[in-house]
């Protein structure tokens, strides 16, 4: 495994932080940016919290439109662009929406406001615990986070926060099939957070509450796993097989499914990825005013440049310390 001071140098030299200065009109509300997309024009498309709606601008952060406000719930998580279509993981409504480019909704996969019986204990506050109470996997959805789109038009959806499975639907909305059921073990998971599709057609699955990132064929066959990862977000693969990972922040007494209570804090983190998990760079051990630290990195995303997105959760739009909500990382 390549030594902490190699992995950060390469990082570094193979990416620069251009921040995103949003140019957002102060009539169009939201406080915290979750979720990042890039369309096939090239335009951002950012969803935010606290109200849910999506914010389009260009690479540069300046103001195309908004769409979604009155329409999705509270905290929606996670966003995807594909085609014409973009592809919104509305969490406590349970579903996922879909838009067309200009925002008008065109179809909803799951049952508004009704989620899946898994046996959950939503009175439950910590979300580590209230994450163990999950009984068993079920239908869509409880909760879910994020959207992938296969090239055939098959969608794919983690599913999430109140259920452990990964579903499968047809490019008409037929559901395929899922699998994945609560725990540690090979085809299980903690926290689906994120789905990605890499150059090989095959399924990236971001176990987050199991510290791991499993790695599946389209029909839910299990192949591999990268586990040399903390509080792993999002997963963005890469044309040439290899792939950024998002790493959360570990607070002290936060628990880990596969690290128990943690006991020393970690600070968040973005690593670089082999395509066979092995760490080729890593942006931790940075002094907190080097622009490669972040608090938050829940949402990244890709350009057709090789630019790197990253929606830094914890910052808010106007942030008083004057870091970026959003960062641009460009090629060197």
């Amino acid at each position: 495994m390549p030594s902490r001071s190699l992995s950060r140098r390469r990082l570094n030299d193979g990416l620069r932080p251009s921040p995103v200065d949003l140019q957002v009109p102060s009539s169009v509300e939201y406080t915290f940016v979750s979720d990042v997309a890039v369309g096939p024009d090239g335009l951002v498309y950012l969803l935010t919290r606290e109200p849910g709606r999506v914010v389009v601008c260009d690479p540069d952060g300046w103001f195309q439109r908004e769409f979604g406000s009155g329409v999705l719930g509270s905290d929606p998580h996670g966003i995807t662009v594909a085609g014409s279509s973009v592809y919104v993981a509305d969490q406590f409504a349970h579903v996922v929406r879909v838009f067309a480019l200009e925002g008008e909704e065109t179809s909803v996969l799951g049952h508004e406001h009704v989620g899946s019986d898994t046996g959950v204990d939503d009175s439950i506050e910590e979300l580590f615990t209230k994450t163990a109470s999950i009984k068993r996997g079920a239908g869509p959805f409880n909760r879910p986070t994020n959207v992938a789109v296969a090239s055939n038009g098959d969608t794919y959806v983690s599913d999430g926060y109140g259920n452990s499975r990964v579903h499968r639907f047809s490019a008409t909305g037929e559901l395929v099939g899922s699998w994945g059921d609560p725990g540690p073990g090979t085809g299980e998971f903690w926290i689906v957070h994120h789905v990605a599709i890499d150059s090989r057609g095959r399924i990236l699955v971001v176990d987050r509450g199991n510290d791991r990132i499993q790695i599946f064929e389209p029909d839910g066959t299990y192949v591999a796993q990268w586990r040399d990862l903390q509080h792993p977000s999002t997963v963005v693969p890469n044309a040439d097989g290899t792939a950024y990972v998002a790493e959360l922040a570990y607070a002290f007494g936060a628990g880990s499914f596969a690290r128990g209570r943690i006991r020393q804090a970690l600070p968040a983190r973005i690593s670089l990825l082999s395509a066979d998990g092995e760490v080729l760079a890593r942006s931790e051990g940075e002094p907190a005013s080097n622009p490669f630290t972040f608090v938050s990195p829940h949402g990244m995303a890709s350009d057709a440049k090789g630019s790197l997105y990253v929606a830094d959760l914890r910052i808010p739009r106007s942030d008083p310390a004057g870091r970026p909500c959003v960062q641009r990382l460009d090629p060197h």
